[in-house]
């Protein structure tokens, strides 16, 4: 029988899905990343013309006010991980990088294998995964996430959710929006 509980759900596995299921499962965490796709980061896979710019070398105080009118936002996230951390996030699993023009790349020059070094981290450290699946609902009780519902009707209970959708930018890789029109309804 298929597990229906898990400490974390990350719905969403583009980068930013791929690297919260790791940071959670790394601490110890029970956790199942959600991606309606058949597989996951197929908008990272056309980044940077399908060469993966996944950072650049700008300074915090350069970068947060460049990204949207409130980057500060996120200026306690950037300073416990920011550029350098994620270029030797990926040096360490093998994957060199370079610069060019302040942007860094993958010394391999390929997309795919920043998503191979992702996936292969997934799968060292037990992340389960679902594709093909969609978040229909966030289950809630006295103001408090209890689980999601998944197409199909798929019930799966969690103490904690994390959304990663994205946004609206690439229809066609599948980000629609609708993780945020599914927070809404919270």
């Amino acid at each position: 029988m298929e597990k229906k509980s898990f400490k974390v759900i990350v719905i969403g596995a583009g980068p930013s899905g791929m690297m919260a299921a790791l940071r959670a499962r790394a601490r110890g965490k029970d956790v199942l990343l959600v991606e309606k796709n058949l597989s996951a980061g197929r908008k990272l896979l056309l980044t940077g013309n399908s060469r993966c710019n996944f950072t650049n070398i700008a300074g915090l105080d350069e970068f947060l006010p460049k990204i949207f009118s409130n980057g500060q936002f996120l200026r306690d996230a950037f300073k416990a991980f920011f550029n350098r951390d994620l270029t030797l996030f990926f040096e360490k699993r093998g994957l060199s990088a370079i610069n060019e023009d302040g942007r860094i790349f993958p010394q391999t020059n390929s997309s795919s294998a920043v998503l191979k070094v992702l996936t292969d981290e997934l799968d060292r450290l037990g992340v389960k995964t679902k594709f093909g699946k969609s978040l229909v609902k966030i289950l809630t009780e006295a103001s408090s996430i209890k689980g999601v519902v998944l197409s199909g009707g798929e019930e799966i209970a969690c103490e904690k959710l994390i959304l990663a959708t994205g946004g609206i930018t690439y229809p066609v890789t599948g980000s629609t929006g609708e993780g945020v029109k599914i927070a809404k309804q919270l």
